[in-house]
């Protein structure tokens, strides 16, 4: 699982240090911390997803948001992308019959 941790642009190896530092920290094992275009990604591994939750968005300073990655795949119609969108493992994070603002980033998509 992947989360991406964002910050203000040019704030993104401070972030990183800052991230890195945080789970040093708390002793926390299996997770990959890298700098990316659009903030810090931490690849979790073996760790458990909500405790690192917490504690980063408990912990940061430059953070501006913690957004948890269910997944990419790829869609060329607004059906298959509404269904692909419903076969993500969304139990965990989102409780039954709670509304879900889904946002989407395209790549040089018709859709």
């Amino acid at each position: 699982m992947t989360l991406l941790v964002t910050c203000a642009p040019g704030l993104e190896k401070l972030l990183a240090a800052e991230v890195s530092a945080l789970l040093a920290r708390l002793d926390l094992t299996g997770l990959t911390v890298s700098v990316a275009a659009d903030g810090v990604r931490v690849e979790l591994g073996t760790a458990d997803a909500q405790s690192v939750l917490g504690a980063l968005n408990l912990g940061l300073g430059l953070a501006t948001s913690v957004r948890v990655e269910l997944g990419s795949f790829s869609a060329s119609q607004f059906p298959q992308l509404v269904r692909k969108l419903k076969q993500l493992e969304w139990k965990p994070w989102i409780p039954r019959g709670v509304a879900v603002d889904v946002r989407v980033r395209s790549l040089r998509s018709r859709l």
